[in-house]
C-alpha cells in the first residue's frame, strides 16, 4: 500500500528525475567524455512530466525513449562531423614524399639511417639502397620512416 502510493506521487518522481538530472550532469562534468548527458536530457523531460502528473509508468518509458534518441542524435551528430574533419596533420607528416639522404645503407633486411633537416631517422625499405644516395619518403610507421628508391 506505501509503495503503491509512493509511486503514484507526482512529488516522489519529481524528486527521482531532479536526482537523475543533477547526478547525471555531475557526472558528465568529472568526465572528459560524454557518458551521461543523454540521460539528464531523458530525466528533464520525465521532470516535466511528472510536473504534469503523468503516470509513473509513461514516465519511466519517456525517460528510456528520449535518452537512447538523444543517444542516436548524438552519434549520429558526431559522426557526420568526424566525417567531414580531416585527419589531424602532424609536423612529420611533411616528410611524406620528401627526399632523405641515406646515411646508412638499407634494405628488406636491415633498418638504415636517414638524415633531413640535421635530424637523424631510421629507415626501413624494401629496395636496398646504398649510403649516399637519396630516398622518398613513402610514409611514417611509428618512429621509422618507410622509404623506396628515387628511380
Amino acid at each position: 500500500m506505501l509503495l503503491t502510493n509512493l509511486l503514484d506521487s507526482s512529488i516522489f518522481w519529481l524528486i527521482i528525475w531532479l536526482v537523475v538530472f543533477v547526478l547525471s550532469i555531475i557526472i558528465e562534468l568529472a568526465t572528459e567524455q560524454l557518458v551521461s548527458v543523454w540521460f539528464g536530457g531523458g530525466a528533464l523531460i520525465s521532470m516535466i512530466l511528472s510536473i504534469c502528473n503523468a503516470a509513473w509508468y509513461i514516465q519511466i518509458v519517456v525517460f528510456a525513449v528520449c535518452s537512447a534518441l538523444l543517444v542516436v542524435v548524438s552519434q549520429f551528430y558526431m559522426y557526420k562531423k568526424r566525417k567531414n574533419q580531416e585527419t589531424l596533420k602532424t609536423n612529420m607528416d611533411m616528410l611524406i614524399n620528401e627526399k632523405i639522404l641515406v646515411i646508412k645503407s638499407v634494405d628488406a633486411d636491415h633498418f638504415g639511417e636517414g638524415k633531413y633537416r640535421d635530424i637523424v631517422w631510421t629507415l626501413k625499405s624494401d629496395d636496398a639502397i646504398n649510403q649516399g644516395e637519396y630516398a622518398l619518403v613513402d610514409r611514417i610507421e611509428g618512429n621509422k620512416l618507410i622509404v623506396s628508391k628515387i628511380k
